[in-house]
């Protein structure tokens, strides 16, 4: 559990992370400048249009490569370092690579949900908790009647399915640094499996495995919730088994050899 509180706050409390952070809000007042200012955008509106349904939400193309800004490139830091090879020594090597992949998923899922947290609180004040103009010009968005009757439970939904998503896809690149000894590789694979996933399945029946269902609030209907929830725990555990697996087989490969002290 040490451990584990020591990378947690490693990989928090380090540049790229803050820099993620940065990245998101620079994003975020892109895409939501006109709804955020603009009177005639109520909350539930300004949240939706922010983060998906606008032409300029850049950060609904982003959000793969900013969740593995912070973390995923750790494997590839330690093992140049010999850190990894170090602390496996003092704490095991399973103990040492759920730590990680765990932290990682973590870290990742804050980088979206700290800027939406600060969103929320802005616009709580600035807009107000009641939704006039969203009831009478977008009834055809999905969860309509709780972005209507409940506009926090509608944002906790947004923020939820934002950060999950954002964190399964660091997962992803993070089980490829165990394989590829490349920062820039392991950061940008999620963002081409997104894009893969989104051109190949997004009209089919397979649209459930594509990035796009897990983030988009926009195909968060009913009969989806369940799907969608199965998909976040499928994605954790299944790069994680992939991740540890991979790492303990790889491990020797990369492992730093041992000097004897004096």
């Amino acid at each position: 559990m040490r451990y584990f509180t020591l990378e947690l706050k490693r990989s928090i409390f380090n540049k790229r992370f803050l820099i993620s952070l940065l990245i998101v809000m620079v994003l975020i007042t892109i895409g939501g400048f006109e709804m955020i200012t603009e009177d005639y955008y109520d909350f539930s509106e300004t949240l939706l249009w922010t983060f998906f349904g606008n032409s300029i939400a850049y950060i609904a193309l982003f959000w793969t490569i900013i969740g593995c800004i912070p973390w995923v490139n750790s494997n590839c830091i330690e093992r140049k370092t010999g850190f990894g090879a170090l602390m496996q020594s003092k704490i095991g090597k399973l103990r040492y690579y759920s730590s990680k992949f765990v932290c990682n998923y973590i870290v990742a899922a804050l980088t979206l949900l700290i800027p939406e947290l600060i969103l929320v609180l802005i616009l709580i004040p600035l807009k107000g908790l009641t939704n006039i103009t969203l009831e009478s010009c977008c009834d055809t968005i999905y969860l309509f009647d709780i972005a209507i009757n409940n506009p926090l439970l509608y944002s906790m939904i947004i923020m939820m399915t934002t950060s999950l998503a954002t964190a399964s896809y660091a997962s992803i690149g993070l089980t490829v640094s165990v394989f590829i000894d490349n920062s820039v590789i392991v950061t940008i694979v999620p963002f081409v499996v997104y894009a893969i996933t989104y051109l190949n399945v997004r009209y089919t029946s397979l649209y459930f495995i594509s990035g796009s269902f897990i983030y988009d609030i926009n195909d968060y209907d009913k009969p989806y919730y369940g799907i969608r929830t199965l998909m976040y725990i499928m994605y954790f555990i299944v790069f994680y088994c992939i991740y540890i697996v991979g790492s303990l087989k790889t491990n020797e490969k990369h492992q730093v050899p041992h000097t004897k002290t004096i």
